[in-house]
Parts: C-alpha cells; structure tokens; sequence
C-alpha cells in the first residue's frame, strides 16, 4: 500500500486538484457579479496552475523514462517462469516433494502397448535398431524430459500413484533450471477441455485466466511454442470423449512439446481402442511401492512402532504381491494407512480384516478424516465429514478441480479456467480517475447550486462558491474513482494465499464503498445544514454504503459474506469457511495451487461425493 502510493500519488494528486479547483472556478464565475471579469481572471488562474502542473509531470516522465532505460522489465516468458517457479516451490513444498522419505516413488519406460515406436521417439540414423529405456525417480524426471528430442511425455500409473505429484516436480525443475529462450512448463487440469474446442483458443485462456499478466503475450507464446502445457488427468475426461481427445491433441500439438498424465489403465483402454499412440510422446510408468518400502513406511516416526505394526508388517513380508501389500502400493493409499493408525489406541491389526483390496480401500477412505480430526479440536469429525462432503459434491456438479472462495457464488464458474471476476487490490487507473474527476468538476457546478436551492439558501459568495466547489468536487471525484480507478484485479503472481487475497479484495470493497456514504452524507449537509446532517448524515452514508455493498457487481467479499452466511445457516458449510480450509490444508486433507484449495486426491474427493452425508 505505501509502495503504491509513493508510486502513484503525485500523479493522482496533480490530476485531482487542477480538475477540482477547474470545476470550483467554474462555481465562481457562475456566482460572480461580473462574468466576464471574473472570467479573465480565471483564465490567468487556470494558465498559471497548467504552467505548474506541468513541470512536476515532465520531471516526472523523465524520472520514470530514464529509469527504464536503466533497468528494463523483464520479458514474458521470464515473468512466466518466475511465476511458475514460485508458485509450485510453495506448493510443492507443502506437499513434501522436495525432500526424501522412506517412499521412493520410481518411473520407467511403460511395457503397455500405449507408446509410439522408439524410432518415433528418438529419432536414428536410418537401419539403427533404436531401444528406448526411461527409468528414474522423481529427482531425474526434468533431466530425461530435456533429453527428449521432442520434448513429449505421458505419465501413467495407477490411482494414487502420485502422477500430478510427478508433474508438480517436472513443472518447479523445469521452471527453475530453464536456460534463455526454453519453454515455460504450466501446470492445467485437463478436465476444463473438451475436444470439440480447439485445444489452441483452450490452452491460450487457461494460460490467461492462471496468469494474468500474459494477456496481450499469451496467443503469441502458444503460436510459438514457448510454452509446455504439462496436462493433468486424461482419465478426468468422459471416457465417451477420450479416444477423440487423443486424436485432437496429436493433430494439433505436432512436434511441440506435452505432457499428459493419466491412470495406467484408462490410458490403455483408450489407446487400444484408438489405435494410434499420442504424438510422438514417451510414456512411462510409475512403479508400485514395494512391500518392503511400505514396511519401513508404517511404523516410521511412531512411538513403539514396529510393536504395534507388527502383523501387518510380518503379512506384508510373507504376501508381498497379496491384497494387503497391493492395496498399500501407492503412496495415497500408505499414507491413509499410516494416518488412519498411528494414534496408540488404535490398533493396526484391523487391516488384515478385511479380504480384499476393494474392502480395504473403503476401509481407508472412511477411516481417514475421523483420524486425521480425532482430538479435542475446532472441530469435530462430523462436522468435518459433513462440510467436506457438501464441498466434495459442489466441485463434481461444477465439473470443477478448485475451490476458489472468489467463485462459490456463482454456480457457473467453478475453475480459473473459465472468464471469471476475480478479487481485487487498491490500484491505479489513470484513464479511469481521470474521466471520474473530470465527471465531479462538471457536475459541481450544476448539482451543488440545486442542492442549495433546495435548503432555500444561494450559492453565495464566490469564496464560499470556491470552497464548496473544492469539497464537493474533490468528494464526487473520489466516489466515481474509488469504484472505478483504485480496483485492480489481482493477478496469478498476487492470488498466492487466501487469507493475503480474501483480505485486499475486502480492504477495495470497504473504501470503494465509504466514498458513497460520504458523498451522501456531504449532500445531506448541503440539503438540510449542519444541524440536521449531523443526525441523516452518518445515517444516509451507513445505508447508502450498505447498498453499494449488497449490490454491487464487481465485489467478490460481499458476495462470498452472503455466500457463507446463507451456507452456515442450512448447516451445510462454517461461518468462517477460509479457516476451515486453512485447518483442511494444514491436516493434509486438502492442497493448494495458489489460492485454490483442491482435495489431496480425486480418489477422497470421489468417496465424498458418492457416500452419504451423516
């Protein structure tokens, strides 16, 4: 806030006053008794105040002229990947994928019939028998995607397997160790796309609606290739559509680089009906954690541990490929485990109840949240199971991936992948201040003598013309400005935490809407005199306020205000939701893409929203 007014304040302050006192002097002329006299005097005024004006604004073009010059901005393609960058460091971070653990996840070159030839992936000289062979862990994965010549990869898996796990850590190295001139990874739920669309328009909104800031840029960076869309969840698609998706996506990307992830099996379902492989694109697996690995995974960090893991770690040794060890092969379905029984009364054994895989993976998704919120905390497991269920369906009947708190209110925009408001910030529009201003200098002077004629009082003497014409105007000009010249939607670079966002978006909307109340109470001064303004005037402004906030358009809090209230009182969602999700994302219950909270795995959200609400 200090930083955006020391930057924009001498501008808004020269405007503002050159078109207030205009306007003022224009109440002057009007109240004085000798126009034309008045009127050459003015214009001595207005030359002298044009003359000084202008200085300020020319030392100041020449500051900001040779400042650029010194230090130019950065390009797009750079500011998109620092962008990037940042955003999926916080997020990978949180997710713990930066550092090691008794789970090392490992890939390799996929024995599906799903893959193009190897020659088509790596091209060779003409009667070289080429062998593609792709294997490592998630530390190596941007390194063997550099290697590709085409710079075209699928990731496949089973469920919870960790493939956008693997994709979040391709798009952070990739951004990060991105040499001049690369292409910039981003991260895009595929499920936004249907193939009837051209995959090009799609991609070049995705990219504007994620960052903003590439609205004029982002068309030229798609037609160039300068950017790698990295496509989360094929399997997400209709399976009625995924045959034709493939087709679309390898008619329209051609040699340019992709990434695609999608559930191993579904994967294979649509290739083989297809027929052709995706592009020229390698595909590469995720390999099962092995039971040995789940072993040592249970019982780690626990208190008496392997005492109490005891008989699932003696199953898993003696059936490493039994329903038990197979179930807890992926790393989702390991850590439910692990959350679900690490507390010292619960007891372990009860995973080898059930008789198979199926049983056991119910078992652990309704196990997960009365574990995760067991205690005396905010909030009990119930209630928990119930908003998160209501949040669960919300998403599936928007076809959404994201809960976004400045889209809850509006049923038919549930993603950033769609034209959507978005919440705003205090910023500078100088064209719009500028029009606002000059709007109050020529309503000054034929609404204020109105507003006295009314009272039964004149205008008055042109000093006392002059004041109120400065009053008047400068209050006018800064009602239409608040709404229109200090809102600033925020971009992808600034909607990085919710509270951060949630609170500049309320912060807008409060000042935008006291410029109203004040006008209004201004006006009820100059209709009734200062006795009776004392009394309307704070009352006129608190609803005049209150109206602009219930109606205003443009407003995301009051909107998401009415949206909590409404929810909180059919029971369906908390009062004060962002600290619910807070808590969610801090349990591990949910993840986060900036601002967007999004369920840890679609495999949860799925048993949310087919399972009943208690």
């Amino acid at each position: 806030m200090l930083r955006w007014w020391r930057r924009h304040a001498g501008w808004f302050a020269a405007g503002g006053l050159a078109l207030t006192v205009l306007g003022s002097l224009a109440l002057l002329v009007a109240g004085s008794d000798a126009p034309l006299e008045t009127g050459d005097q003015v214009a001595s005024i207005v030359g002298g105040t044009t003359a000084l004006l202008g200085l300020p604004v020319s030392v100041a073009s020449l500051v900001v002229a040779t400042r650029q010059q010194a230090s130019p901005p950065a390009g797009p393609l750079d500011r998109l990947a620092e962008a990037v960058d940042r955003q999926w460091t916080r997020e990978g971070t949180a997710r713990g994928l930066f550092t090691s653990g008794p789970l090392d996840v490992r890939w390799r070159s996929t024995e599906r019939a799903v893959a193009p030839a190897p020659g088509e992936v790596v091209p060779s000289p003409a009667g070289r028998v080429t062998r593609l062979r792709l294997h490592g862990d998630a530390a190596t994965i941007a390194s063997a995607f550099r290697r590709l010549p085409r710079r075209q990869l699928v990731i496949i898996g089973a469920p919870g397997a960790g493939k956008t796990s693997l994709a979040v850590r391709l798009v952070r190295d990739l951004a990060r160790d991105r040499r001049a001139g690369d292409p910039v990874p981003v991260l895009l739920p595929l499920a936004g796309w249907r193939p009837s669309d051209d995959f090009d328009p799609w991609l070049v909104r995705g990219l504007v609606a994620a960052y903003p800031f590439l609205r004029d840029e982002a068309r030229d960076l798609v037609d160039r290739g300068s950017v790698i869309p990295v496509l989360d969840g094929l399997d997400e698609i209709p399976a009625s559509l995924r045959v034709r998706a493939v087709e679309r996506l390898t008619a329209t990307i051609g040699e340019r680089p992709l990434v695609v992830t999608c559930r191993a099996r579904e994967y294979a379902d649509t290739i083989g009906t297809s027929g052709t492989p995706l592009a020229a694109a390698a595909v590469v697996e995720l390999d099962p954690v092995a039971a040995a690995q789940v072993a040592r995974y249970l019982p780690a960090g626990q208190i008496d541990g392997e005492r109490r893991w005891q008989p699932v770690l003696s199953r898993l040794a003696a059936e490493p490929d039994g329903p038990l060890a197979t179930t807890l092969s992926t790393p989702l379905m390991s850590s439910l485990a692990r959350t679900a029984y690490t507390s010292p009364t619960t007891d372990p054994g009860d995973l080898l109840r059930f008789p198979d895989g199926a049983a056991l993976t119910t078992h652990l998704l309704a196990s997960y949240l009365p574990a995760v919120y067991r205690g005396p905390r905010p909030y009990t497991a119930a209630q928990a199971e119930r908003w998160l269920r209501y949040l669960a369906r919300l998403l599936t009947d928007r076809n959404a991936t994201g809960i976004a708190w400045w889209l809850l209110d509006r049923p038919d925009e549930g993603t950033l992948l769609t034209p959507s408001p978005r919440p705003t910030r205090l910023g500078f529009r100088p064209l719009s201040v500028l029009v606002t201003l000059t709007i109050a200098t020529v309503a000054t002077p034929v609404v204020l003598p109105l507003v006295q004629l009314i009272n039964g009082r004149p205008v008055g003497s042109p000093a006392q013309a002059l004041a109120a014409g400065v009053v008047y105007g400068a209050g006018l000009g800064l009602c239409f400005a608040s709404i229109l010249g200090f809102r600033t939607p925020l971009s992808d670079d600034e909607i990085t935490d919710t509270r951060t966002s949630l609170r500049d978006d309320r912060r807008v909307t409060l000042w935008a809407a006291v410029a109203p109340g004040a006008v209004a109470a201004l006006l009820s001064g100059l209709a009734f005199g200062p006795p009776a303004a004392l009394v309307f005037g704070p009352v006129i402004g608190l609803v005049t306020a209150f109206l602009y906030l219930y109606f205003s358009g443009w407003a995301r809090w009051p909107a998401f205000v009415r949206y909590r209230l409404a929810r909180a009182l059919r029971r369906q969602l908390p009062l004060r939701l962002v600290t619910f999700l807070e808590d969610a994302y801090g349990r591990g219950v949910l993840r986060k893409a900036g601002a967007v909270y999004e369920f840890r795995h679609s495999t949860l959200q799925r048993y949310l929203t087919s399972s009943k609400i208690p």
